[in-house]
């Protein structure tokens, strides 16, 4: 997509079992963004991973409380660590509610992970 409002309007036609998002878009923020995803109905409970490369605490703990399921710097990963990190979620690893406990985020020995 090329931003966050296109963003949105392509989740609503296609309601996607997974969004990559990144933090940094034109028109709106990936925060933004995921405050509107998660007030809408049909979207509010689709995963989430933020792929950015910012890397503040404070974005981490933002994304956190907004539901996201793994919180990915992209300095950090390879592209084949952010792929298989995308098909354990895909494989049905289990979700807890977004509504409940926000996720841990979690130092590895390649970057930061947000995994519930």
């Amino acid at each position: 997509m090329v931003n966050g409002e296109e963003g949105l309007v392509k989740s609503r036609e296609v309601h996607p079992d997974l969004i990559l998002l990144d933090i940094v878009l034109p028109g709106m923020t990936g925060f933004e963004f995921l405050e509107k995803l998660r007030a809408e109905e049909g979207l509010a409970k689709v995963p989430v991973v933020v792929l950015s490369n910012l890397s503040a605490d404070t974005d981490k703990e933002k994304a956190r409380a907004l539901g996201v399921i793994a919180y990915l710097v992209k300095a950090d990963f390879s592209l084949s660590e952010i792929s298989d990190a995308v098909s354990e979620i895909l494989s049905g690893k289990p979700l807890s509610n977004h509504e409940s406990a926000a996720p841990d985020i979690k130092k590895t020995s390649k970057g930061y992970m947000v995994y519930l």
